[in-house]
């Protein structure tokens, strides 16, 4: 399969991972447009959207009506946080970050309870790698991975499952290892 990533570098990450998880091989252009893949004729937009339908081709979306519940209301709450911190991402403000993250720390709670709850605290639901799983490390990822300790600590005290599965995750794929390893952070 050819596959080919369009649209600006920040909203692809999503999609990268997937991508990346599978050791899909693919080609990535820059453009100021939405963001879409392009394969096998093909056209999806929407970096939520491709990760669902590329997690669907690889199994990593289940057809099980309550864990698709599940997974879409843990997407729908990283594009919520998303939306809420965006602006201190780029560019990055770790105080103001903190600052919200301090001050809406049942998001933190939410996210912890949902991996605690899953019986194998590897996943966050079921029993192999979902979009959930992805969406959740691509938040944590870039809200928590960040210099200074403000951030990391309030990640360890307010949920220490999910922090201990930021550090793990990459290591669940080879090729995604070797991906997070390399990117720029």
């Amino acid at each position: 399969m050819a596959v080919v990533l369009i649209g600006a570098p920040a909203d692809a990450e999503l999609v990268r991972l997937v991508l990346h998880y599978y050791g899909v091989a693919f080609q990535e252009r820059t453009a100021d447009s939405e963001l879409r893949l392009e394969a096998d004729g093909v056209t999806l937009e929407g970096a939520t959207t491709i990760a669902r339908y590329l997690c669907q081709q690889y199994g990593a979306y289940p057809s099980e009506p309550y864990e698709v519940y599940q997974i879409e209301t843990l997407t729908r709450l990283r594009e919520q946080v998303f939306a809420a911190v965006l602006q201190w991402l780029e560019p990055e403000d770790t105080q103001a970050l903190c600052s919200w993250f301090s001050a809406h720390e049942r998001v933190l709670r939410q996210v912890e309870k949902r991996l605690l709850n899953n019986s194998c605290h590897t996943y966050f639901v079921g029993r192999t790698v979902s979009l959930a799983d992805f969406a959740l490390f691509e938040l944590g990822s870039r809200c928590f991975s960040r210099p200074g300790r403000e951030l990391e600590s309030l990640l360890r005290d307010h949920a220490p499952t999910y922090h201990h599965f930021l550090r793990h995750f990459p290591g669940s794929s080879p090729t995604l290892h070797v991906y997070i390893k390399s990117r720029t952070p």
